[in-house]
């Protein structure tokens, strides 16, 4: 199996989780535990599944799961961060859950991510 740029369609951006502690020794995860991108460009086909949004305490929340799929391994791990740019123009930042070579073949590398709102 080799996926062929008419498929990766997408461009996105990688950066790695460096975790830094808060005042209270919890762990700050916010856009400054992700100083700078290991890779730019990386070629891929970023797909949606269903979003889910919940209502708490008369705030909306949700989150959107998507699947990453990359030519080969693009060597992230668990919480790293996937930026890409939609048809729209908006920044999309998936933090990754689980990263699995698709068929045991490396052919195709699927990365399952979270998008928090």
């Amino acid at each position: 199996m080799y996926l062929t740029n008419n498929i990766l369609v997408n461009s996105v951006a990688l950066y790695r989780f460096t975790p830094a502690q808060d005042a209270d020794a919890g762990v700050v995860g916010d856009d400054s535990a992700y100083p700078v991108a290991f890779a730019i460009g990386v070629r891929c086909s970023v797909q949606p599944e269903r979003p889910e949004r919940m209502t708490d305490q008369e705030r909306i929340s949700g989150s959107t799961v998507w699947n990453v799929v990359f030519r080969s391994n693009p060597g992230l791990s668990v919480n790293d961060r996937i930026v890409w740019v939609d048809d729209t123009g908006a920044a999309r930042k998936l933090i990754v859950t689980l990263g699995r070579n698709l068929a045991g073949r490396s052919g195709a590398w699927e990365v399952r991510c979270e998008e928090r709102i």
